[in-house]
């Protein structure tokens, strides 16, 4: 016999299956350029960069062990992102390992109380999860209208950050500070 919770399962899960929102897991075929995947461009197959997760393997052994605060940080963190500042130009800068964390660390806690974070009506959700958890408040504009932004950015008079996405959600983060 189902229980309740069975059972309401298996209407939510009917109900889904209505409105056209259920998904199933599909195995993943072959193709050479994948926008839905985190691996756009196919590297994780890539014999160059099978080669050097090998020999990071070998020589790092399989995960860090720590955060990178406790002693989680090893030679090849720092050569990736001495490696990713130069090609930047840039004098410093942090590497995170998903952009998931990365948008916890930044959009978490650069935003103050005084702050309104804009961002594109389609972002990730874990923009919105960051966001938040934080102490700014936040503005959709319509997707990829960069009118609609504009009329916002004239009518506000906080402080703005804006959270924009270009290829993928989650891909570029641009500060502007109004008085």
């Amino acid at each position: 016999m189902d229980s309740p919770l069975e059972r309401r399962l298996q209407k939510e899960l009917e109900q889904r299956r209505k409105d056209n929102l259920l998904r199933t897991l599909k195995v993943a075929g072959s193709c050479r350029l994948n926008l839905s995947s985190n691996d756009y461009l196919q590297l994780r197959t890539d014999p160059g960069v099978v080669a050097g997760a090998r020999q990071a393997l070998e020589r790092y052994g399989a995960g860090s062990g720590a955060s990178p605060l406790l002693y989680g940080y090893l030679p090849c963190h720092e050569q990736l992102l001495d490696a990713l500042l130069q090609w930047k130009r840039k004098p410093a800068g942090l590497v995170f390992n998903t952009g998931f964390m990365a948008n916890q660390a930044v959009l978490k806690h650069l935003p103050g109380p005084k702050d309104l974070v804009l961002v594109d009506k389609l972002i990730h959700h874990s923009v919105i999860q960051a966001i938040l958890q934080g102490k700014a408040d936040y503005k959709r504009y319509s997707h990829l209208d960069l009118g609609h932004l504009e009329e916002l950015l004239e009518k506000i008079k906080v402080r703005t950050k804006l959270c924009s996405s270009s290829l993928k959600a989650c891909s570029a983060w641009t500060a502007i500070t109004r008085t």
